[in-house]
């Protein structure tokens, strides 16, 4: 379920993030840019095959989910926007920039849910 914070153990580290497995064998992505806040030049150091982590599930898609290891995700207490019908005006909540263009930047939240932040101007 979107949202939710696991445990699960890393079971695989390459260039494009870490596969993790969860008690019962189910497998999920974490991709290098949610391993960390900041940018990870050497995923393995990161990461160590066989470590027991805390990850928050970001998303489910025709059966693939993916996590994120980011601390400000992973601890936040802030609400959950995993569908549009979650977004209330004058939510505060977590999402992260997926993209910069000149008149505002690509928001992305849980599950798939995402939104454009017009720069004032």
């Amino acid at each position: 379920m979107p949202g939710m914070v696991v445990r699960a153990k890393v079971i695989h580290v390459d260039s494009f993030g870490a596969i993790v497995q969860f008690p019962g064998g189910v497998k999920a992505l974490c991709p290098l840019r949610h391993m960390s806040e900041f940018e990870i030049v050497k995923p393995g150091k990161k990461f160590k095959v066989g470590a027991e982590l805390v990850f928050r599930v970001l998303g489910v898609k025709s059966k693939r989910i993916t996590v994120t290891h980011k601390k400000t995700l992973v601890k936040s207490k802030l609400g959950i926007v995993s569908s549009y019908a979650d977004a209330t005006d004058g939510l505060i909540t977590h999402g992260w920039i997926t993209k910069i263009e000149k008149h505002g930047c690509f928001v992305r939240f849980y599950n798939g849910v995402q939104g454009f932040a017009s720069r004032l101007v």
